[in-house]
């Protein structure tokens, strides 16, 4: 299993809280892998290590999506507006939403595991994460081998 968690500096906080509580309740042998902007790794990076790995957005979105440069707030007197990312993308501008959405269906270039959990940066797990913990929830998937079973 990996639990992916797409965040940005703005979330730091939020997700060293999410990290600490992965590290306590993720089941062995599952990973957790935050995605970040390639700006904010340095950030992230004391995060990584021994289950964890940080990846960035630019490494993972397919070839043809750029960030396009554009000041991150515009203050003209009184109007102050925060801007949100600006991406291009082969058809054209893409809300920063359908990037998330875009890195989300992307998991499976950076992790090979056969279950993916997406978490969010504002949630901690507050008890025991595991394949077997997920399929034994009423109404939840349950993760099938391939093989007939």
């Amino acid at each position: 299993m990996a639990v992916v968690t797409v965040s940005y500096r703005g979330d730091l906080e939020l997700a060293r809280d999410l990290c600490l509580s992965m590290d306590r309740f993720l089941a062995e042998g599952a990973e957790h892998i935050p995605v970040v902007p390639r700006g904010d790794l340095a950030l992230f990076e004391p995060l990584a290590g021994g289950r964890r790995r940080i990846v960035t957005v630019e490494s993972v979105l397919p070839r043809g999506y750029m960030q396009l440069p554009a000041p991150r707030r515009i203050r003209i007197g009184p109007f102050d507006r925060r801007i949100r990312e600006i991406w291009t993308g082969p058809g054209g501008v893409v809300r920063g939403w359908i990037i998330q959405q875009i890195l989300k269906l992307s998991a499976p270039s950076f992790t090979d595991r056969e279950l993916i959990v997406f978490a969010d940066s504002d949630i901690v797990l507050v008890a025991p994460l595991s394949v077997d913990s997920l399929a034994r929830r009423p109404g939840s998937p349950v993760p099938r081998s391939g093989r007939g079973g």
